[in-house]
């Protein structure tokens, strides 16, 4: 069996569908984004969850797509950063 099969289509073809599946989930993520930031958070806690969700989220899916599962990355990277965001906000709020 010969595995060393050329793509007629070239050979970054394979990639191209999922770099618009990335594209098109980026350009969601930032309209989302986009709508939270502009309606404002009444503490710094909610600040922090927020800005902490959308930096998670796209470190997450750069990260998750190099091994092929940018959806899955840019969710875990969301909690956390959900989390972490939501913690160093909260304790901004308590130091004041």
């Amino acid at each position: 069996m010969n595995m060393n099969v050329v793509n007629p289509n070239g050979p970054k073809a394979a990639t191209k569908p999922a770099m618009r599946r990335v594209g098109s989930f980026v350009m969601a993520l930032a309209f989302a984004a986009a709508v939270m930031f502009s309606t404002g958070c009444a503490t710094r806690t909610q600040n922090g969850a927020l800005i902490g969700t959308g930096v998670g989220a796209g470190l997450g899916a750069v990260i998750g797509h190099q091994s092929g599962h940018a959806g899955e990355g840019a969710v875990i990277g969301g909690l956390a950063g959900a989390l972490t965001g939501g913690l160093i906000g909260n304790a901004t709020d308590n130091s004041r």
